[in-house]
């Protein structure tokens, strides 16, 4: 076969498994996960390199408590596309729920390399500081999402706690 032939093989292999994907992603929407789930696994037969699959099934299985094999779906999904954040994000929630905090720690990090404004990341790795005791840390983490969001009191509240928690200032 030639590389003509082999390209539009490959094309014609995508595009259905893009279809797939589709398909199984209005399933979700449709409240049918296990349907989803045998529709995403058959795009994965067609394309293993699709990252997409990998990450909505890391999405069902986070959902349905399942954090062992989110993190495995959220792994290959970055293995076959490194840049995407999301899929740091979601592996970084797989990993705090399986009490994986160093890991979460990592993989926060690096969704914020790539998306330095994601507050939701930030919020979440502030929060593992403070899990592990790194105060100064979290405090910091608090300030840098402060900093994006100056309207929102949360951060405020979560970088006073740890103030409170150290004894810096009394609560009435």
């Amino acid at each position: 076969m030639d590389k003509e032939a082999t390209d539009n093989k490959i094309s014609e292999i995508n595009k259905e498994a893009i279809k797939l994907n589709q398909k199984a992603l209005r399933l979700i929407l449709c409240g049918d996960k296990e349907g989803a789930i045998k529709l995403f696994q058959k795009t994965l037969k067609l394309d293993e390199n699709f990252p997409d699959p990998y990450f909505h099934l890391g999405n069902i299985y986070i959902q349905s408590g399942n954090f062992k094999s989110s993190e495995t779906m959220y792994k290959k999904a970055i293995g076959i596309d490194p840049n995407k954040s999301e899929y740091y994000y979601n592996l970084a929630i797989a990993q705090s729920n399986l009490e994986e905090t160093n890991k979460a720690i990592k993989n926060y990090k690096k969704c914020l390399k790539l998306d330095p404004k994601n507050t939701k990341a930030i919020k979440f790795l502030g929060n593992c500081f403070k899990d592990i005791k790194n105060f100064k840390e979290a405090m910091q983490t608090y300030n840098d999402w402060i900093k994006l969001e100056p309207e929102n009191p949360e951060p405020v509240v979560c970088n006073s706690l740890i103030h409170v928690r150290n004894g810096r200032f009394d609560i009435y």
